[in-house]
């Protein structure tokens, strides 16, 4: 647990979790409600230099992922269990836009990056609400051009995807 008022937030303890380290080891992205609401933050691995890259209210964030080159970090946020997106943070400036992944499922989870491609769980029934049994996800690779091509679809359960640093 961090101090909040050592990000810059209230004298709350912050709840942090979910760190991920950047690609070149001198960062950590992380998902903290130190400024009072779940947010997108990274700090150096030194512990200095924390800053806040996501500035929203009432939406939950996890999973975060950086990009191959560090300029990025893709992060699941969503209003409820239900609706998840995955959203890109530029490190540098905080600017922030989804990746468009939801317009052809009804939730994602996940992500993880290899090389050029991005993993991605979701629902096989994408047109009706969260499926609560585990049958009902699938593993998707989800190509920088938009498309996608589905990695596992036999039954069984699948929710946050790991690829091993070969890529095999």
């Amino acid at each position: 647990m961090l101090n909040a008022a050592a990000l810059g937030g209230s004298s709350h303890t912050a709840v942090s979790h979910s760190p991920a380290y950047s690609p070149d080891g001198t960062w950590i992205a992380f998902v903290s409600d130190a400024s009072g609401s779940e947010n997108l933050w990274i700090v150096r691995a030194s512990g200095e230099d924390a800053r806040q890259l996501s500035f929203e209210s009432g939406l939950s964030f996890n999973s975060p992922v950086w990009l191959a080159d560090g300029s990025a970090i893709l992060v699941r946020r969503s209003k409820n269990q239900r609706d998840g997106e995955i959203w890109r943070y530029a490190t540098d400036a905080g600017s922030s836009a989804p990746l468009g992944v939801r317009g052809h499922f009804a939730d994602v989870q996940g992500p993880e990056q290899h090389k050029n491609t991005l993993y991605l769980a979701v629902p096989s029934n994408s047109g009706g609400p969260r499926p609560l049994r585990r049958e009902r996800w699938q593993i998707i690779r989800w190509l920088r051009d938009g498309e996608f091509a589905a990695v596992i679809k036999t039954p069984g359960g699948a929710l946050r995807p790991r690829v091993s640093p070969d890529g095999r």
